[in-house]
């Protein structure tokens, strides 16, 4: 009853339940009429706005094919998209994108800067493009390409399973001028038979002849290497116009900054007629692939400035290589170059030898035969018969020491600059070594100075050489037809063959050691054992020297190679100067080495100033003349004949050297400013080293012994030998990398060396052969008093 009672209480009559649906019914329509037109204002609101931004930002949108050639107008204010749906089989395809703008003298008002703009992806790779480019000549390019990476199988697969999806290639282009755009845009699919090259043990070369390249259509080549240690890469070309050679991996953007940023496969290379690209186990073992591409620049200047100007869409014809070189076991190179070098030393040793053997023998009987004859009778009783006088004989080697009053003034003024005798020091399991510590002269040349200050340059070099940001193939002038790397050397054959400078200077020490007893106080040439042992040991710093040089060579690593060159060049001077007069005095050769080490740091310093060169020329002269006055001063008073020769040495060097100048400073491209120190070194030591070996053999009549003779013979010999090979450019750090890279050759011997590491070879036997040369010239006058010398 209660339950029935409030549920029917709860309920309204009939006629007031009709009222109460009425009335919530007009509720909802209420609600719903407002809704609905709240919504018709927004969607009103939306609509004008959209319509209002179409009119402001309208877009274009075209579909394109897989290639087209399209001409179309970019209207201002506006953006065309065009998109290319790309499926399965389009993976690993190339695209190269052209863009022209048309009538571009409607355009020549907007000035200088870019005002098209395309901007080209496909998921994976993006490039930009913009037009007008202005030139370094200052003209204005109004068409340029790029050349898109493409997709890869799995960028079509969700998962290894599902099936393939579509991709797009999307370009868009806009404009920030108020101005009608023509325009002509050319989409490309290169040909993937030639776009893939795979090289393999049994395919390990091919070669595409007579390709065609421009600005705006580059090739380009996807190197797929199995089984291969290395390969290389060769473009050849009869056109003089500059292109770059450039190598990427897969995953790199062609068009990015980091390009330049050491990577192993990320190479730059600008030619004109030849480029060599060589990657390295290491390099091949990091990629499975390697991208290469041939651009033609849009100017010459990037090539040295060789052609003021060309048309832009000239083509270029090149020739291009991939193969596999030989095997880089370059073991029979590496131990044939030490061995050839110590030929000569045991020849020399054994000659050494010989004569020291004879020596002995002979003093050994002539010992004998004075102490028979100093006998007068087999009887310590006996005596002399009536009439007969006793007969004493001595030995060859006996001379009569000169009275003090007979010496020279000029030996008596330079007692104190020599060296007092050292106790000797008796080591039997270290004789060389004690031999050299015997020689405290030697200890007076500043070699263990300069030899760590060296070493810390030549790190600091190699430290920025091997930075980051150091393009190595643009900044180093290598023979890229011949560079063997190995580890971080790009070119470890032409660091290696500066290997007989070191030998050829140590054997050179140890030749000198040997014979170092050959001096006498009262007869023959002054002792130079001292400057000999520093000639030898400058000899072996101009191998690391040289070495350095060739870690990356131009004309800033040429500073490292020159300054010992010419400080071995002025001690060989100082030493035939001295060697009949005193013994050397150690201030001479730390002024040498001072001055050269100057004189290399001030010629850094101005390189780039136009008067460094009258500088220098003014410098050399000053010397000249220093010498040439201080040479007729000393032999002023002594023999006609010497004053005569010195007189016609003294006109050789001023007229020669003034040759020089005049080239150096008059032909400015004649020779490097760099350069010109080391020929000015080189042709004053011929001339003294000439001067003295006239005067000795023709002028005085002294003789020089058969072994001087045969050194001097294979002196020549090795030293034509090896300008032959120097004057055979193969590199130049004087032109642009891209014209040095032109002169570049393959290796001539042994599949490792080419011509300049021959020069290395040839001319450090023929230093080696000359240092033996001046140092037995004078084994003649051991016997000859010093005062009774001739003096010249």
């Amino acid at each position: 009853m209660i339950h029935r009672r409030l549920t029917s209480s709860s309920l309204p009559e009939s006629g007031d339940f009709s009222i109460f649906y009425c009335f919530f019914m007009l509720q909802l329509l209420h609600r719903a009429i407002i809704t609905l037109l709240l919504s018709g204002s927004a969607l009103a609101r939306s609509s004008n706005n959209n319509s209002h931004d179409a009119e402001k930002l309208p877009f274009k949108i075209l579909e394109l094919t897989n290639e087209s050639l399209k001409n179309d107008t970019l209207l201002p204010q506006s953006v065309n998209i065009y998109y290319i749906k790309l499926n399965i089989s389009d993976a690993l395809d190339l695209f190269r994108i052209f863009f022209e703008i048309e009538a571009p003298k409607k355009l020549s008002s907007f000035g200088n800067d870019s005002f098209f703009e395309a901007a080209v992806s496909n998921g994976r790779d993006s490039v930009t493009l913009s037009l007008p480019l202005l030139l370094r000549s200052g003209l204005r390019v109004f068409q340029d390409g790029r050349i898109l990476k493409p997709l890869l199988p799995e960028d079509f697969r969700i998962t290894k399973k599902s099936k393939s999806v579509d991709q797009f290639l999307v370009i868009s282009i806009m404009s920030r001028i108020n101005q009608e755009i023509p325009f002509r845009m050319h989409l490309k699919r290169y040909d993937r038979s030639q776009y893939f090259v795979k090289l393999s043990t049994k395919i390990s070369s091919r070669t595409l002849a007579s390709q065609t390249v421009n600005h705006v259509k580059p090739l380009a080549f996807r190197i797929n290497v199995t089984d291969l240690p290395s390969f290389m890469v060769r473009v050849s070309s009869p056109d003089k116009i500059c292109a770059s050679l450039v190598s990427i991996g897969p995953e790199t953007n062609l068009y990015s900054t980091s390009l330049v940023q050491k990577v192993t496969t990320n190479r730059i290379l600008s030619f004109t007629q030849r480029a060599d690209l060589y990657f390295s186990k290491e390099e091949v073992s990091n990629h499975p692939a390697v991208d290469v591409f041939v651009f033609v620049n849009a100017d010459d200047s990037d090539c040295g400035n060789f052609s003021d100007s060309r048309e832009l869409a000239k083509n270029k014809q090149i020739t291009i290589s991939f193969f596999a070189p030989n095997s880089e076991n370059f073991w029979l190179a590496t131990v044939a170059t030490p061995i050839s070098f110590f030929l000569p030393f045991l020849s020399c040793f054994m000659w050494i030898f010989m004569k020291k053997f004879r020596e002995e023998r002979g003093r050994k009987r002539v010992a004998v035969d004075d102490e028979n004859l100093i006998h007068l009778n087999d009887s310590p009783n006996s005596t002399l018969d009536s009439g007969e006088t006793p007969v004493l004989t001595f030995s060859h080697d006996v001379s009569p020491t000169p009275r003090r009053d007979e010496t020279s003034e000029v030996h008596q003024s330079d007692q104190h600059d020599r060296p007092q005798e050292l106790p000797p020091v008796e080591s039997s399991l270290f004789p060389i070594l004690t031999g050299i510590f015997r020689e405290r002269q030697v200890n007076y040349y500043p070699i263990a100075l300069l030899f760590p200050i060296f070493l810390h340059t030549a790190t600091e070099y190699y430290k920025w050489h091997n930075s980051p940001l150091a393009n190595r193939d643009e900044m180093c002038f290598h023979n890229f037809a011949c560079a063997r790397p190995l580890g971080e050397f790009a070119s470890f054959n032409h660091i290696y063959s500066n290997v007989g400078y070191a030998l050829c200077g140590c054997q050179f020490i140890l030749v000198v050691l040997l014979r170092k007893d050959r001096y006498s106080k009262s007869s023959g040439v002054y002792s130079s054992t001292g400057l000999d042992v520093t000639i030898g040991v400058y000899l072996v710093m101009q191998a690391v020297a040289s070495a350095v040089y060739h870690i990356c060579p131009n004309s800033i690593a040429y500073q490292f190679d020159t300054p010992f060159i010419e400080i071995l060049c002025s001690l060989i001077v100082l030493r035939q100067w001295y060697v009949r007069k005193q013994i050397h005095s150690a201030a001479h050769a730390n002024f040498i080495v001072v001055l050269f080490l100057v004189l290399h740091f001030v010629v850094s310093l101005g390189d780039h100033w136009f008067w460094t060169r009258y500088l220098l020329a003014c410098f050399q002269m000053t010397l000249v003349g220093t010498a040439v006055r201080r040479k007729l001063l000393e032999n002023k008073g002594i023999a006609a004949v010497s004053q005569i020769g010195s007189a016609a040495w003294a006109l050789s060097t001023v007229v020669l050297n003034a040759l020089l100048v005049i080239n150096y400073a008059i032909f400015v491209n004649a020779i490097h400013l760099n350069q010109i120190s080391t020929f000015c070194c080189l042709l004053n030591a011929v001339i003294y080293i000439a001067y003295y070996i006239w005067m000795k053999k023709v002028v005085f009549k002294e003789n020089i012994s058969r072994f001087s003779y045969s050194m001097g013979a294979l002196g020549i010999f090795f030293w034509a030998l090896a300008v032959s090979f120097f004057v055979h450019d193969e590199t130049d750090w004087t032109l642009s990398p891209a014209r040095s890279r032109a002169l570049n050759q393959e290796c001539i011997f042994l599949n490792f060396y080419d011509s300049h590491d021959m020069w290395h070879i040839t001319s450090a036997f023929a230093i080696f052969f000359s240092l033996l040369l001046i140092t037995t010239l004078d084994d003649d006058q051991n016997h000859v008093d010093k005062h009774i010398l001739n003096n010249f």
